[in-house]
């Protein structure tokens, strides 16, 4: 069958099959590499976006006890009050964080880890509360003393819980980290094996057609040497 084969064919054939193993290159690095997109987008837009988000209570939970602390050490109701709105601010802020949370957050184990965290924020913010409108009425004894017995053990488990879930969202980015490089090392294993066999391919189909050029020439010489 190939040896009726005219030369041109033979070449387009040739060049085709190269050609083709090209495109099938192509697009398994195409694949290859979106999933590895994938990969990478999932840890920099939600990994570590909710590990920020966490992050931000964290802060905004110290700034609002040092604005805390303001209000008691403030000479004047006008200052308290100024301080417990900032404070209601940054509170309603929290809120907000959390409530993205909860909307974002879909594993069973972030999920646990959320709730104990919406948890212990509940708990903490009762006696926090009740601080600054102490405070705010000018009841600094009684206000430090709740502060002392209440607030204080509150923002511990209330930071620890938080932790938790910084944690675990990072134990999570570190995974799929870990998984978009074990992409690209099968990535790179895929493309090494399709560009060899290209390789040997091109170099197979180049003697094949040197071979079917270079036979029937001959010939031809040798027949015209007997001839003449």
């Amino acid at each position: 069958m190939f040896q009726n084969m005219k030369l041109g064919l033979r070449i387009g054939l040739g060049f085709g099959a190269v050609a083709l193993l090209t495109v099938a290159i192509a697009l398994l690095a195409w694949n290859q590499f979106g999933s590895l997109g994938e990969d990478i987008d999932l840890v920099v837009n939600d990994r570590m976006v909710k590990t920020r988000q966490a992050n931000e209570i964290i802060d905004g939970l110290h700034k609002n006890e040092l604005l805390l602390r303001e209000v008691i050490l403030a000479t004047s109701r006008t200052e308290r009050q100024e301080y417990a709105d900032q404070m209601t601010t940054v509170s309603a802020h929290l809120t907000a964080v959390q409530d993205t949370l909860q909307a974002t957050i879909t594993s069973d184990e972030g999920i646990r880890l959320l709730n104990a965290f919406v948890a212990a924020r509940e708990a903490y913010l009762t006696p926090m509360s009740r601080v600054r409108d102490l405070a705010t009425a000018g009841e600094e004894d009684l206000a430090l003393s709740v502060l002392h017995e209440d607030v204080a053990p509150a923002a511990d488990t209330y930071v620890q819980a938080v932790n938790n879930l910084i944690d675990y969202q990072t134990q999570l980015a570190r995974a799929d980290g870990q998984g978009a490089a074990e992409a690209v090392d099968t990535s790179k294993r895929n493309l090494g094996v399709m560009v060899l066999v290209a390789i040997l391919l091109a170099v197979g189909i180049t003697v094949w057609i040197t071979r079917s050029i270079v036979g029937p020439v001959a010939k031809l010489l040798g027949i015209s040497q007997e001839l003449a």
